[in-house]
C-alpha cells in the first residue's frame, strides 16, 4: 500500500489597514489576545494534551481571540487547537533578546521548520522573525540575518506576512522597524518605566509619526516581584493590585481607537500549580464561537504591504473558514 498523509486544512481571507486595523473575511476583526508560554510548574515543556486543552480554555474565558505562540514552535496539538477554536494565531522562532553573530543558520534552520511544519494550520496568519532582538544595540550583521529571514518568509509562504515584536527601547526610525510587514513592540509602561497610561499615548504618538505603518502591541503588563526573584535591599516591590490595574488600563485604552492590526498580547502565564494543589476552575461565562465549515474551497489570502501595496496568493491549510472567538 502506498504511504498516506492525512493533514486538515482551512481557508481564510485576512487583511491590515493602519487607520481601520485587522480584516478577517472582508470584516473588521479587532484582535485582542495573549502571549502564551508552553510550560508547567513540574512539568517544563513536556504537556499532555488535557493540559493544551486547559491552557486554551482559560485563554477563551478571557475572551481571547488572538495568540501570540513565544517564544517558540509550540507542540502540533496546541496549533490544531488553535484552528478548531478560530484564533488569529502568531508564530514565531526563538531568536531572542541578543543577536549571535555565529547564530545565522540556527536561525534560518528554525523559520524553514516552522514553516514548513505549520503551513497547513490556517489559524496562523504571521511568521515572526525575533523578539526584542536588539537589547545590545542594531548592528549590520543583525540588520543583515532580519534580512535573510524576511526573504525566507516571502519565498516560503507569499500568503502571509512576517512580524517582528520589539523592544521598547527600540527607536522608532530604525530600520529595523520598517523591515517586516507588520511589527508589534513590547511595552511595558507602568511596570519598567513610567506610567500606565503611557501605552496609550506612545502608540498615538507612533501612528502620529507613522501613519501608514500598521503598528500593534504585542507585550503589555506587569507582575508583582517576589523577594526571592528580585533581590536587592534597594529594590522596590511593586503593589500586588498593579497587575490588574495595568490590565484594566491598557484594556481601556484598545476601546479608545483602533491598533492597527497585529495582535494585542498581555501577559499569560501557563506555569500553573499541579491540579491536586489548586481549587476547581469556574465554569466559563465567555465562549468562543466555533469555526464555519459553510465554505471549503480554496481562497486567497489577501494581506496589505506597509504603503498599502496588496498581496494575493492561495493557501492550503479542512476544517474551517476562521471565524475567532466572541468577546
Amino acid at each position: 500500500e502506498a504511504d498516506r498523509v492525512l493533514d486538515r486544512f482551512g481557508c481564510r481571507e485576512y487583511s491590515f489597514d493602519p487607520e481601520k486595523g485587522f480584516f478577517l473575511n472582508g470584516r473588521s476583526y479587532p484582535l485582542r489576545g495573549v502571549s502564551r508560554h508552553q510550560d508547567r510548574m513540574g512539568v517544563g515543556n513536556a504537556l499532555t494534551k488535557e493540559m493544551h486543552e486547559e491552557d486554551m480554555d482559560l485563554i477563551l474565558s478571557v475572551g481571547a481571540n488572538s495568540i501570540r505562540l513565544a517564544h517558540y514552535q509550540h507542540d502540533q496539538y496546541f496549533y490544531d487547537l488553535c484552528d478548531e477554536k478560530g484564533m488569529v494565531v502568531w508564530a514565531e522562532i526563538p531568536y531572542i533578546t541578543v543577536h549571535m553573530e555565529g547564530g545565522r543558520e540556527n536561525t534560518v534552520s528554525q523559520m524553514k521548520e516552522l514553516i514548513t511544519q505549520n503551513y497547513n494550520h490556517a489559524s496562523i496568519i504571521c511568521w515572526a522573525l525575533s523578539n526584542e532582538i536588539t537589547l545590545n544595540g542594531v548592528t549590520e550583521d543583525l540588520l543583515e540575518n532580519h534580512r535573510i529571514l524576511n526573504d525566507l518568509v516571502h519565498t516560503m509562504d507569499p500568503g502571509r506576512v512576517s512580524a517582528m515584536a520589539n523592544l521598547f527601547l527600540l527607536e522608532t526610525d530604525s530600520p529595523l522597524v520598517q523591515l517586516p510587514d507588520i511589527r508589534g513592540y513590547n511595552l511595558y509602561y507602568g511596570w519598567y518605566v513610567g506610567d500606565m497610561t503611557d501605552n496609550e499615548v506612545w502608540l498615538d504618538d507612533f501612528h502620529a509619526k507613522h501613519p501608514d505603518t500598521v503598528i500593534g502591541l504585542t507585550e503589555y503588563g506587569g507582575i508583582p516581584p517576589s523577594p526571592s526573584s528580585r533581590p536587592g535591599p534597594k529594590r522596590e516591590t511593586l503593589p500586588r493590585p498593579i497587575r490588574p490595574s495595568i490590565m484594566s488600563t491598557c484594556w481601556r485604552s484598545f476601546q479608545s481607537g483602533p491598533i492597527s492590526g497585529v495582535p494585542t498580547a498581555g501577559t499569560c502565564s501557563s506555569s500553573l500549580p499541579p491540579a491536586e494543589t489548586r481549587q476547581e476552575i469556574p465554569e466559563r461565562t465567555t465562549r468562543a464561537s466555533l469555526p464555519s465549515t459553510e465554505s471549503r474551497r480554496r481562497t486567497p489570502t489577501t494581506s496589505i504591504r506597509p504603503g498599502g501595496q496588496t498581496r494575493s496568493s492561495s493557501i492550503s491549510a479542512e476544517a474551517a473558514i476562521m471565524t475567532g472567538s466572541s468577546l
